[in-house]
């Protein structure tokens, strides 16, 4: 199974939830692949103070030997593996622009992550904010699940309208939303 995970604004707790969900999976026999999309010292690969990988997401499920190198537990006993790649790098010729309440997309044919379900149970995909950045809307399509993440008190609760306003405009449903009270 995949898992996009996201959230309508910088601060809500993505990355907790995240480890989380993979932390209770991995406990109960899952064997869990974490992917931190987030830039700029954000996401849990930046928690957890693990250098990002040069590589693209879509260079690691081409090459076996990537994936033996880069896809690694991040260190203590957390139970799941983590890969940070450098970027979802669309393929030369799939690419096509589109625009999606109000948000200019450059959209990608599928990333392969058909490699990594083969490896894995369940993989979950940190994203930036959906209102915030286009990873989430790009990959959304791709996998089996998306979920919101919101920071209670917080999040207005426009900015979650308006978040899954987007997702639907593109065709995808949210299966939930998590409520952070941190």
């Amino acid at each position: 199974m995949t898992l996009l995970v996201t959230s309508a604004r910088r601060g809500d707790g993505l990355s907790t939830t995240v480890a989380a969900i993979a932390s209770a999976e991995a406990a109960a026999g899952e064997r869990v692949l974490v992917i931190d999309l987030e830039q700029d010292g954000h996401g849990i690969s930046a928690g957890l103070s693990m250098v990002r990988s040069p590589s693209s997401l879509d260079d690691l499920t081409a090459s076996a030997e990537l994936m033996r190198r880069e896809i690694a537990p991040p260190g203590g006993d957390v139970g799941f593996y983590l890969v940070a790649p450098a970027t979802v790098r669309p393929a030369p010729g799939n690419l096509k622009r589109e625009r999606v309440a109000g948000l200019h997309i450059v959209q990608q044919d599928r990333v392969t992550l058909e490699p990594l379900k083969a490896r894995f149970d369940l993989i979950v995909i940190e994203v930036p904010p959906v209102l915030t950045n286009t990873t989430a809307l790009r990959l959304a399509l791709q996998v089996d699940e998306t979920l919101l993440v919101v920071r209670m008190n917080k999040t207005r609760l426009s900015r979650l309208a308006q978040a899954v306003s987007v997702l639907r405009s593109s065709h995808v449903e949210p299966v939930g939303t998590i409520e952070n009270h941190g």
